[in-house]
């Protein structure tokens, strides 16, 4: 991962993408380093925006292989290095999408800036909100949080059910978390999942994986729903999930 030039993120970012960028996310915890910037690119749309997603090394080369060797022998996950990282994100972003899960499009023949080196995963920019801040946010209707929550739940029962039909964990997500999808209000509503770094592999049970991927996205409704409607959008999840097809 190319590091901004100067010590300020927001001027670094700047200075390596160009006017109009912005970082979104930086983050050294959990499996690695990342930073996620919105910017214009060569070989992009005219005026569109596109994601870059930089991914680095937070250990040592030594750490970070005693690190990644964990990971896939013993908890059955895709490993931890930079590349692979990216390697994985392109393939989940691809694998959803080529199933019928909305995701951001991986975008093909965009130039990196000259001071931005492999690897580095590009992607389609989707504006809008995490939906963990509109279920949070007081003036949100909670009938809008409840048809939201249904509609989510239609997608992970439905993506639970080809995971298993094709025996294929990586349609179950490992980050997951609510403010890991993007409710896009533009021409077309659209609720989009991201963040697909890392992957389970076939070692486990589906059933066990997509338990565990709605035991976390549970934990993190509890941590973003007022108290006073957590039982209803609980509720209103699980209508979601309970229609299968």
């Amino acid at each position: 991962m190319s590091a901004p030039p100067t010590a300020d993120p927001a001027s670094g970012i700047v200075a390596l993408f160009g006017p109009g960028a912005l970082l979104l996310a930086q983050s050294s915890r959990g499996d690695g380093r990342h930073l996620v910037v919105r910017a214009h690119a060569k070989g992009g749309a005219t005026g569109r925006y596109h994601v870059f997603k930089l991914f680095g090394r937070k250990r040592s080369l030594l750490r970070e292989s005693l690190r990644d060797f964990g990971q896939r022998v013993l908890v059955g996950k895709t490993g931890v290095r930079a590349e692979r990282r990216a390697r994985v994100e392109q393939e989940v972003l691809e694998l959803w999408r080529r199933e019928g899960f909305d995701v951001p499009r991986v975008e093909e023949n965009v130039a990196l800036p000259p001071g931005v080196a492999p690897p580095v995963v590009v992607m389609e920019f989707v504006s809008g909100r995490p939906l963990d801040q509109g279920l949070a946010d007081p003036g949100v209707a909670l009938a809008e949080k409840e048809r939201l929550l249904e509609w989510l739940g239609r997608e992970w029962a439905r993506r639970h059910a080809r995971a298993q039909e094709l025996r294929e964990p990586k349609l179950i997500q490992v980050h997951a978390s609510l403010d890991h999808v993007i409710h896009h209000t533009g021409a077309k509503e659209r609720l989009v999942t991201f963040d697909f770094e890392v992957a389970w592999t076939r070692r486990h049970p589906i059933a066990r994986l997509a338990k565990w991927e709605l035991d976390r996205e549970d934990e993190s409704l509890q941590r973003c729903a007022p108290p006073t409607q957590l039982a209803a959008l609980r509720a209103a999840l699980e209508r979601g999930y309970s229609v299968r097809g």
